[in-house]
């Protein structure tokens, strides 16, 4: 990870600076009435509509975390619920899991958010778009499109272009390589501290037929909808990103024709991934070998069926 950017020294204390009431306010007024409530039923209208009366308690408990983190655990509770995928689901499959949060935690996560936020362009190679302020998706989509374009005309150089699929992307992450990559990428001890609090000590309960049931904790994984899960991911797959650098500069790597200038091997949207490279043997494998190592390192891996 040490192939790129870095933190500078003032991002650093940027990132590790007290927050005040007045964000904590901000961030849970950001909050959309409409997001659904966890397990303590309360959702962020209620908080708005209450704030004269719960603001002093709330802003408390959210200050107490970033000091000490020792009231997250109370609040850090999780109900996974099901939602369809499809029309009219009929098999397991059809269904995807999302977990419902405190809002407490929500906004502990927003504010953490937008410090994150606040770096990520400094430390993300220009492949990636979502979730990234200044950024559009729509640049690396038309992209794609100019990098397939012509691939029916005759007489072309060998050129190859995958749509990889990363298998059960979310859940499947380890947290032991995200606490990895934000050390690499130089992030502070205490934002390190902050980011592994929230996402490894979350108890779970699983929501059926309008009961809660069962009690457990996880073991890896960011969880949907948790709104630091998204930005986190990204800082994976620019993990992948400088893999990929490197890979091609120490073994035998071609690129792609149309991308040769400017040194694009892959982009990324969210969880999808595009790669590219010139149609030989020694290039995909190159890049298979590195998909294979992500695999062991995070946790991720490529759902061949689905690519």
């Amino acid at each position: 990870m040490r192939s790129g950017n870095t933190l500078s020294i003032e991002q650093q204390l940027e990132l590790i600076k007290d927050f005040n009431p007045e964000q904590v306010k901000n961030a849970l007024f950001s909050i959309p009435n409409s997001k659904s409530p966890g397990p303590d039923g309360f959702n962020s209208g209620f908080f708005k509509k209450k704030w004269n009366t719960v603001g002093v308690i709330t802003t408390r408990v959210v200050l107490d975390f970033f000091k000490d983190g020792a009231t997250l655990k109370q609040i850090n509770a999780t109900c996974l619920t099901l939602i369809p995928k499809v029309e009219n689901p009929s098999k397991p499959t059809d269904y995807r899991p999302i977990s419902c949060f405190n809002t407490v935690y929500k906004v502990i996560s927003k504010l953490l958010c937008f410090r994150l936020k606040a770096v990520l362009p400094h430390i993300v190679d220009l492949n990636q778009a979502a979730f990234i302020k200044g950024r559009e998706l729509l640049h690396n989509i038309l992209l794609c499109k100019e990098i397939a374009k012509g691939y029916k005309r005759k007489g072309i150089s060998p050129r190859c272009m995958m749509k990889v699929d990363i298998q059960n992307a979310y859940n499947s992450v380890s947290w032991k390589a995200i606490r990895g990559i934000l050390h690499s990428l130089n992030f502070p001890g205490k934002f390190i501290y902050w980011i592994m609090f929230c996402i490894s000590t979350p108890s779970y309960t699983i929501h059926i037929n309008d009961e809660l049931h069962g009690y457990f904790r996880g073991g890896k994984g960011l969880r949907q909808g948790d709104p630091i899960s998204p930005l986190l991911f990204v800082l994976i797959m620019e993990y992948l990103t400088r893999s990929l650098r490197v890979a091609a500069l120490k073994y035998k790597f071609s690129y792609h024709p149309m991308c040769a200038n400017l040194k694009i091997i892959n982009l990324t949207f969210a969880d999808d991934l595009i790669v590219v490279c010139k149609a030989d043997n020694e290039s995909i494998k190159c890049i298979m070998e590195v998909l294979e190592r992500f695999y062991a390192t995070t946790g991720l891996k490529i759902n061949r069926n689905k690519s």
